[in-house]
């Protein structure tokens, strides 16, 4: 089921490290208007699918459900409304465990021996 190649994993990468700076930015609730955080939604969603879909393709199924977990709370379409300061720790956890799945999605090492001929 491995259809995953090196291009995905980086662009997973590039998407994830995104996610997190803004979750952190996020934190700092004083200085962004609303629309920071409706925008935030999208990118935490999508970022949280895109991964999803990634580690089910690398039959990480436990951590693809989790991910979609994350992208559910997060959707902008039909959003759940909780106290700022909720959402504060929870921007926290998720910038924490986006940067978690950077270590745990990763393509498989192959033992096959790579061709040095000319």
């Amino acid at each position: 089921m491995n259809n995953v190649d090196q291009n995905q994993i980086t662009i997973f990468r590039w998407v994830i490290a995104i996610s997190v700076v803004m979750l952190f930015l996020a934190m700092l609730s004083n200085l962004w208007p609303y629309g920071y955080y409706i925008f935030l939604r999208w990118v935490v969603a999508g970022t949280g699918a895109f991964a999803a879909y990634i580690a089910y393709n690398l039959e990480k199924t436990a951590w693809a459900v989790a991910l979609g977990l994350v992208a559910l709370l997060f959707n902008p379409i039909v959003p759940v409304h909780l106290a700022k300061d909720t959402w504060v720790v929870i921007d926290f956890l998720a910038a924490v465990f986006y940067l978690v799945m950077v270590f745990i999605i990763r393509l498989p090492k192959t033992n096959e021996p790579k061709d040095h001929t000319v």
